[in-house]
This record gives C-alpha cells, structure tokens and sequence, in this order.
C-alpha cells in the first residue's frame, strides 16, 4: 500500500497524535427526506482538526425504528465500513466488515 499524501517521510518526524481524552464532539443529524437519515458524530482537537468520526445511514421500520444500513467509523485505528442487512421489518445483522484505510502508527 503506497502512503497516503500528506504522510511524514520518516517515522516521528511531523507526527500529528490528537489528544483522545481532549477531543470535542458534534453530532451530525441529517433528514433524506422519503429516503431516510445519516447520523453520526466528529470528533475535533484543540486546532479544529478532525480526529475521530462515525457515519450511519439509517431506514425507518414499519414501525418507525431506525435501522442502520451501512456504518464508517475510525475505531481500531482504521478507517472502516460495516454493512449490514435486514432480517425482517424491524431488525438487521452485520453482514461485513470492509477496511479501507488502516492508520495504526500513522499518528
């Protein structure tokens, strides 16, 4: 995997490590209206900087629940997706778990 841009030349030279306990969170709520909804949270530094999120797609039940669909996260040191599928009407089952970007030793 070639390094993503941006990326220090040599191991601890412009190393960026966010202070995790420090971190402001906002949630994001956004309507699809007849579609559904994402919602979510980032997670910013001292600088405004991005340093943790989470993304859910979510579609409403018969009954009004929200079941998620797909979900992006950065926990474990990775970028990944979980995708999930209906059981039935009103329940769903993560199906995969795909890594897109690993980022361990990173920062």
């Amino acid at each position: 995997m070639s390094k993503p841009t941006g990326a220090p030349a040599a191991a601890g030279v412009g190393v960026w490590a966010p202070n995790l306990e420090n971190l402001e969170n906002y949630p994001i709520r956004v309507v699809l209206p007849g579609l559904g909804r994402v919602v979510g949270r980032q997670a910013l530094d001292e600088r405004g900087r991005l340093a943790e999120f989470a993304l859910e797609a979510q579609i409403r039940s018969k009954s009004g629940t929200w079941l998620k669909m797909i979900r992006v996260d950065t926990k474990h040191d990775e970028v990944h997706v979980h995708y999930f599928a209906k059981i039935d009407e009103e329940s769903v089952t993560e199906r995969r778990r795909e890594v897109w970007f690993p980022y361990q030793g990173l920062c």
